[in-house]
């Protein structure tokens, strides 16, 4: 009797550890998606920070420049040209650019890449003078 004594309290322990175990990977397996879903929101926001937040600001800032472009801005353009802005259309999208003496193109203001030197009418628009078409 102490042998069938000892026998059911060995499977008794090992049903306990099994259960352990059982309850230990149903731990586990719900921790698995609150875990997989704080790594998802960690990620969303990281790519937020580094990726589109600045590329906002950045488009922002180009168009705020764009905006502010007058006569006598040196700039230059996405194709490479350096030139000097000479008119501002007056519906506010077009330029024209003198590139070389006697050479003026006219253009769109989002052929700008970039204003290197402000004129000294910077933030005024041309008053007189024909219209851009």
């Amino acid at each position: 009797m102490g042998d069938f004594l000892a026998s059911m309290a060995a499977v008794a322990q090992q049903a306990g550890g099994a259960a352990q175990q059982a309850a230990g990977s149903e731990q586990q397996t719900q921790a698995f998606p609150q875990s997989m879903m704080f790594m998802l929101i960690i990620i969303a926001a990281a790519f937020y920070f580094l990726i589109l937040r600045p590329q906002t600001k950045e488009k922002k800032e180009r168009e705020r420049q764009l905006s502010t472009l007058a006569k006598g801005d040196k700039i230059v353009t996405i194709g490479g040209l350096h030139g000097k802005i000479t008119r501002i259309g007056k519906g506010g999208q077009q330029a024209e650019a003198e590139f070389a003496k006697n050479v003026r193109i006219i253009m769109n203001r989002s052929a700008v890449s970039t204003i290197t030197k402000r004129g000294k009418g910077a933030g005024e628009e041309e008053e007189a003078g024909e219209e851009l078409e």
